[in-house]
Parts: C-alpha cells; structure tokens; sequence
C-alpha cells in the first residue's frame, strides 16, 4: 500500500510502499494515505546564521588538485601510450 510521509509540520516529504501499517509505523512517526493537494510543491528554507569558515567546513572535500607538474607527466605519459598503441598496433 502506497504511504505518504509527512514532516512535523504536516509538510510532504517521500512516498513509500510497505505491506503493512505496522512496518510504516516502525519507520515513521508521521504519515497518511491521502493524497496531498496539488500541485503539492511549496519550498522551504532554513537559513544558518553561520561563518564562511563554518560552512566550508561542512562541504564534501572534492580532492586535492593536481600540480602542473603532474598534469604535464600524465599527459606525456598519455601521448607515449598512444604513440605505442599505433606503432605495436599497426594503426
């Protein structure tokens, strides 16, 4: 059966499908199995008042970046593949 998930507020926030109530239950403390209103889309915004240094600590560290040094050394190495797969290769 197809169960709708609710915030605190009573705001949407996922469908799900269980057999049971009582599996909805275990996971949710909020759900219903009327359809929402539509369009059911009202955004909503929680502002932080944080520093830039706080919220650059939050964000997902992406990698280091590479130096010119090593970009220059992968591409020779690269170039020297492709000079080997068409000299061994024949074409």
């Amino acid at each position: 059966m197809r169960y709708i998930i609710l915030d605190p507020d009573g705001n949407y926030i996922q469908d799900c499908y269980y057999e049971s109530e009582d599996q909805v239950k275990n996971e949710f403390e909020n759900y219903t199995t009327v359809e929402p209103p539509q369009p059911c889309f009202e955004p909503r915004c929680a502002w932080e008042d944080i520093t830039q240094e706080e919220w650059l600590a939050k964000q997902p560290v992406l990698g280091v970046e590479k130096s010119e040094m090593e970009i220059l050394q992968e591409k020779l190495g690269l170039m020297q593949q492709a000079i080997d797969d068409l000299i061994l290769g024949g074409g």
